[in-house]
């Protein structure tokens, strides 16, 4: 949205609010870029996340994951 506002809107706007939105438009760059980083770790060198990521897809996880993350739920399934 930033994007469009900066592109369509730069000579109708006051250079205030442009300066704003200019701001804004690179605070979310920054944040995008962050969190894909951070996704990317997890997805692809983190340890644990396999079975997580697994674990969205299809609802189903292993005795071994669910003991060690969930134990009161575990306990309770298992009995």
């Amino acid at each position: 949205l930033t994007g469009i506002a900066l592109l369509f809107f730069k000579l109708k706007v006051p250079m205030v609010l442009y300066q704003w939105v200019l701001l804004a438009h690179a605070l979310a760059f920054v944040v995008i870029t962050v969190m894909f980083l951070v996704h990317f770790y997890l997805r692809t060198l983190h340890p644990a996340f396999d079975e997580s990521l697994t674990s969205m897809l299809d609802g189903k996880v292993s005795p071994t994951y669910a003991g060690k993350h969930y134990p009161k739920w575990y306990s309770k399934i298992v009995g």
